[in-house]
């Protein structure tokens, strides 16, 4: 067995409560978009065709580009564009910002409500959420 080329280990979290925020298809995105920056982390190069991020995520064109329309909107991917290539990148600090906002209670209705009202209402990105939204969620009435 040809150890060197060996890739890390492929479990990564999976924080139930993304569930009140994404849709099946952008979890999945997102879990993919976590193992590349773990890659990345690692020495691996990731700079992948957009062909071969679609094969690894078994999503279709069009659901491909509606998650990265969805997460970039509320600032969790950036994509830049470098020699004819996007480049995607899942900002870790906001995705960690984001599993930390959903430790905050184990009510998912408050959770689902704070979701709803915030990054779809509001249309605040997770950058944008003030201690004072984190407070209004730990007393939000049921």
């Amino acid at each position: 067995m040809n150890t060197k080329n060996k890739l890390p280990g492929k479990f990564i979290p999976f924080y139930v409560n993304l569930s009140l925020l994404f849709d099946s298809a952008e979890v999945v995105f997102i879990l993919h978009l976590v193992d590349m920056e773990n890659m990345k982390r690692n020495g691996y190069n990731t700079a992948w065709s957009r062909d071969f991020v679609l094969l690894k995520m078994n999503l279709g064109i069009r659901l491909f580009e509606r998650c990265v329309k969805r997460l970039i909107s509320i600032g969790l991917l950036s994509r830049i564009l470098k020699s004819n290539k996007y480049i995607y990148t899942l900002d870790m600090e906001q995705y960690e910002k984001l599993v930390g906002i959903f430790t905050i209670t184990n009510d998912i209705h408050k959770m689902k409500s704070f979701c709803d009202t915030v990054f779809v209402e509001q249309k605040k990105k997770i950058q944008d959420i003030t201690e004072r939204d984190l407070k209004e969620l730990r007393r939000r009435p049921r």
